[in-house]
């Protein structure tokens, strides 16, 4: 990112630079699971605690952790893969027995 000197003699950034991150990560975000989405916003965005989000979630703080770590992995996959759709788990299926199958 490039960085310029304002009149104030500040280090600012580059807005065009930011709009194009910004654009990145909203991206990256639509490509995310609902689930993914909502646990890396309740910390990033309204700024919750790890004790906080896990409540709003309904879960114990631990499986919280377990959740950011793992949506943080998929939206930094989301990032590096540009406009690709992020692979997620297959739904859960139903085996039934050879035998009742006709």
């Amino acid at each position: 990112m490039l960085t310029w000197v304002g009149d104030d003699g500040l280090l600012t950034s580059d807005v065009a630079d930011d709009v194009a991150e910004r654009v990145a990560v909203l991206a990256a975000l639509s490509r995310l699971s609902e689930g993914d989405r909502e646990v890396l916003i309740l910390v990033a965005w309204f700024g919750l605690s790890p004790a906080q989000a896990a409540q709003v979630l309904g879960c114990t703080t631990a499986t919280y952790f377990v959740r950011i770590h793992r949506a943080r992995r998929r939206l930094e996959s989301a990032l590096a893969s540009g406009g690709e759709p992020i692979a997620t788990r297959p739904a859960p299926t139903t085996l039934v027995p050879k035998e009742s199958v006709r």
